[in-house]
């Protein structure tokens, strides 16, 4: 008779600190006491972003915004099932534990399962822009002051919104823990995200406007399907569902660069931004874009993320993960290209290593007044087109 294995939290945190210990580069590996910092060594990490919390078998990557539990840990960082990923970092005996009960790992997952939504979060965002109308802006005064986007309320269209404690009544019973901790790292932003079929939003951002550690900047409401639709597709900031009616696509990475080309194009309306939810996301938008059969053009605008010594190289994530975007469609012969950093950084500012990506130009000319938000956006229109180097 064949019995299901079984585990319980314990178990997991120790599969996780044996897979850590024997995957992670030592030179990022740091512990303390139940909290291990580590690089994201599944993605070609070289900085200490990723950590994992071993009283709670838990894990988060700042980098890409990804985490959860060890099964998630599993998929993500070796493409394998809890199961297979017990087999081959966990102890395979189940005798002798001193943690106490098993469970069953497979009722445990049913049961950690949020229940189905009931408010749709569309109502939840349009509730949230309403009362945005008659209280302070503080998320428009943080992109405003803080990140050097002129004007955010004329140029973002997508839309963002407030978050105050009065706004908890306003989320699912099952959310207001979430809402909560979130506030109690201070002001939030929230931006919506939408899927390429309409204009509804189906997910909500979360982005704190203060200091707080690099895994608690954002999140997203659980259990409402993540940056994918319920047929797979993806979901992105701005208005993926106009993608039709556009003939050149800018394909950023993240709130923050997806933002600044909003700024950045104004009132131009030939391109259409859309914000990938990280540098993974931008290849599975190339594979949507090539099954969709796109016919326009594909800009995409890479992060640089310099290395710790300030070098620049196609082994860093955003390079990397940009060209295999490209490589997905040149396969399908869309007519694609990168952004042309080099034109862009040359006549817009002096001081080109202070910039990792596009939101980061945003800032500095805000704070050294180099170039001015006219010039940005022309040099920004120019830098989508021009192919050559000057």
């Amino acid at each position: 008779m064949q019995h299901k294995q079984k585990w319980n939290s314990s178990d997991f945190s120790q599969a996780m600190l044996t897979a850590i210990e024997r995957s992670a580069d030592p030179r990022y590996l740091k512990r303390n006491h139940d909290k291990i910092t580590f690089n994201g060594f599944w993605r070609n990490g070289n900085r200490p972003n990723v950590c994992a919390w071993l009283d709670k078998a838990t894990w988060s990557d700042a980098k890409t915004g990804l985490g959860g539990s060890c099964k998630e840990f599993a998929k993500v960082a070796f493409d394998l099932s809890l199961p297979q990923f017990m087999l081959k970092f966990g102890d395979s005996s189940t005798d002798g534990y001193e943690y106490g009960d098993r469970i069953d790992i497979e009722a445990a997952f049913e049961k950690e399962s949020p229940p189905k939504l009931t408010k749709p979060i569309d109502d939840i965002w349009k509730e949230l822009c309403e009362r945005d109308l008659s209280r302070a802006d503080f998320a428009a005064q943080w992109l405003a002051n803080k990140r050097g986007f002129e004007s955010p309320r004329s140029w973002i269209g997508s839309g963002f919104a407030n978050l105050t404690k009065e706004d908890i009544e306003l989320f699912e019973p099952q959310h207001r823990s979430l809402i909560e901790h979130r506030l109690s790292l201070g002001p939030q932003l929230v931006a919506p995200l939408r899927g390429v079929d309409s204009d509804k939003v189906n997910n909500l951002f979360f982005r704190a406007m203060g200091e707080v550690p690099k895994d608690e900047k954002s999140r997203l409401l659980t259990g409402a399907g993540g940056w994918k639709e319920a047929d797979g597709s993806p979901r992105a900031f701005g208005f993926p569902h106009l993608i039709g009616d556009f003939s050149n696509i800018v394909l950023c990475e993240g709130m923050a660069d997806y933002f600044a080309a909003e700024v950045l194009l104004a009132d131009n309306e030939k391109w259409l931004p859309i914000g990938a939810s990280n540098a993974d996301s931008l290849k599975k938008w190339a594979l949507w874009l090539s099954k969709s059969q796109f016919s326009g053009r594909v800009t995409i605008v890479y992060q640089l993320d310099p290395d710790d010594e300030g070098e620049l190289g196609t082994e860093q994530i955003g390079p990397k993960k940009s060209i295999d975007a490209m490589q997905v469609l040149n396969a399908t012969k869309i007519d694609a290209r990168f952004f042309n950093w080099t034109t862009y950084l040359r006549h817009t500012t002096a001081h080109p290593e202070r910039i990792g990506d596009l939101a980061d130009s945003l800032k500095l000319d805000h704070e050294l007044k180099e170039a001015g938000a006219g010039h940005l956006n022309r040099i920004f229109e120019i830098a989508l087109t021009y192919d050559g180097e000057d």
